[in-house]
């Protein structure tokens, strides 16, 4: 028996059947995330959306820089990083090749240096 996906609402945005991301009540009331920049969450949400429920998925920057400098992609990226939510599976930082990430759940035991132990 399959199970019917309930359309989305019209203030959820314009179309009844769209893409999402899903995020558990678990990580966004974690003190690491709440620790995190806005960019970082924004970046976070960005590349949830671009997997597509995939763990493992490329993300080049030209992405990024639709919303946000590349500065700030690069800071937000570090975060994420150093705080356990994603990985290089590949890093390609002097080609024009895309960099491979995967999402983690290290956050769920890292230590967050500005809001204390988790």
């Amino acid at each position: 028996m399959s199970r019917t996906k309930a359309p989305f609402k019209t203030y959820e945005g314009k179309k009844t059947n769209d893409k999402h991301i899903r995020l558990t009540a678990d990580m966004m009331l974690s003190k690491i995330y709440l620790g995190l920049s806005d960019s970082a969450k924004t970046l976070y949400s960005y590349m949830k959306l671009y997997a597509c429920g995939n763990d493992t998925f490329e993300y080049p920057i030209s992405l990024a820089l639709k919303y946000v400098s590349k500065s700030t992609f690069l800071r937000a990226k570090d975060e994420l990083i150093e705080k356990g939510f994603i990985k290089y599976e590949h890093h390609n930082q002097f080609t024009k090749i895309k960099n491979v990430y995967k999402f983690l759940n290290e956050w769920r035991t890292k230590k967050d240096v500005t809001h204390g132990n988790i």
